[in-house]
């Protein structure tokens, strides 16, 4: 059962409320502009498509205003498959990690663990063991859910609306290959904090480098004549 079905409704159609109240261990003081200005770059990209860059200062939260809407965009807009990119892949590998820990944190996150049991359920179920997965049913269906240390999959439960939504990561560090899952192919592309300090400040024109896999690569993940949004 859903602890909370007013809540839960109120937060999935606000995105501010929906960080300030299901993750309220992280979201604690008020959002400043350019936290505004992320949230709202990125559900409008959920819901009408294109790209936009949005700057911040250094060690204000940026990370996590990204990686809470990768988690808002897979539960309350019409994106099946975002996609999560850092800098780096080691950093990318650990904000991935925290993604993951939203999901089965009860104790850091409990009204978020009540709220939507269709997922937190079934991944406490797994018990930290991903293995698991391939034999978990729910009512006698297979719920095909994947929770493994690179991708996601939300289990499939009859009636819920974010069955199957997928994540996974990368960083700009490495090459970027072609990602998809059967019919399914990235519509989304959150890429967080590109422009490292020492990207920026580099000697070899570095920052060329990274706009051009991100307006090749990462473009591209879409599949044949499509573009991801950004």
């Amino acid at each position: 059962e859903i602890a909370d079905i007013k809540r839960r409704e109120a937060c999935l159609q606000d995105p501010e409320l929906y960080l300030r109240t299901y993750f309220a261990s992280i979201f604690y003081n008020p959002f400043a502009s350019h936290h505004k200005a992320m949230i709202q770059a990125v559900y409008d990209r959920c819901f009408s498509g294109g790209d936009k860059a949005v700057a911040a200062p250094r060690g204000d939260g940026k990370s996590q205003v990204s990686i809470g809407m990768v988690a808002y965009a897979l539960l309350a807009t019409p994106i099946r498959f975002p996609i999560f990119i850092a800098q780096t892949t080691k950093k990318s590998s650990k904000l991935f990690k925290q993604l993951k820990n939203k999901f089965n944190n009860p104790r850091k996150f409990p009204e978020f663990f009540a709220d939507f049991p269709e997922i937190t359920a079934c991944v406490n179920a797994l018990d930290g063991a991903p293995q698991r997965a391939p034999k978990q049913h729910v009512n006698g269906v297979k719920t095909d859910i994947l929770w493994t240390q690179d991708k996601i999959r939300l289990p499939y439960i009859e009636g819920c609306p974010f069955s199957g939504k997928m994540v996974v990561y990368f960083g700009l560090d490495a090459a970027i290959r072609g990602e998809g899952d059967d019919e399914d192919r990235p519509d989304l592309a959150v890429i967080d904090d590109p422009e490292t300090r020492e990207v920026a400040f580099s000697p070899t024109n570095q920052h060329q480098v990274i706009e051009d896999m991100i307006d090749g690569d990462v473009a591209g993940l879409a599949g044949p004549n499509k573009r991801i949004s950004r």
